[in-house]
């Protein structure tokens, strides 16, 4: 099971810092399993690109500047997250998006 952490810091400035760690090994291996056995469309033939864990999408948005509300709204974000190399753990369809 993922394990997802919280834990905050106070700065001498009086702000916080947040630190968000999140066990992603079990996701990895389940998009290997799937993308290994070709299972990458449902019955409707919807392809299923990627499992994105919660951590990874915090840090994009956080890199990029952007509220989750945002990242959900343009799909463009979710394709460059999805075709980021260092993110290809979790990708499913090997496919261009």
């Amino acid at each position: 099971m993922s394990v997802i952490k919280t834990t905050w810091f106070d700065t001498e400035d009086g702000g916080a810092v947040v630190v968000r760690e999140q066990q992603v090994g079990e996701i990895a291996e389940w998009c290997r399993a799937r993308q290994n056995q070709g299972m990458w469309s449902d019955q409707d033939g919807n392809k299923h690109a990627a499992r994105l864990p919660n951590t990874v999408i915090e840090h994009y948005c956080t890199v990029h500047g952007i509220n989750l509300a945002e990242f959900v709204r343009n799909p463009e974000h979710v394709k460059r997250l999805c075709e980021d190399p260092n993110f290809a753990d979790f990708r499913i369809w090997p496919g261009k998006l």
